[in-house]
């Protein structure tokens, strides 16, 4: 696993969803002996991470999230950038 010397800065993740680039601020997080990533969207910060199987998850969010307030589409968009990056 490696070490991210990083964590405490702000990272931009770049995301095109419906020919509009968005750069979302994102923060890795240590969790124990993996990593979170805090991601700012609409003024709400989702907690992503990995499960077992190495896919991606939205664990929370600071604030409340409904079906009206975030995109699920942008969701799954911000999720396949991820699992991009990763490759």
């Amino acid at each position: 696993m490696p070490t991210f010397d990083f964590v405490d800065e702000i990272l931009k993740l770049p995301v095109r969803f419906y020919g509009i680039d968005y750069e979302f601020a994102m923060k890795l997080v240590r969790y124990g002996y993996t990593y979170q990533m805090h991601i700012e969207v609409d003024q709400a910060v989702l907690i992503i991470e990995r499960d077992e199987e190495q896919n991606y998850r939205v664990l929370e969010s600071t604030n409340s999230i409904s079906d009206k307030q975030i995109n699920h589409e942008l969701l799954q968009k911000i999720i396949d950038t991820l699992k991009s990056l990763g490759d």
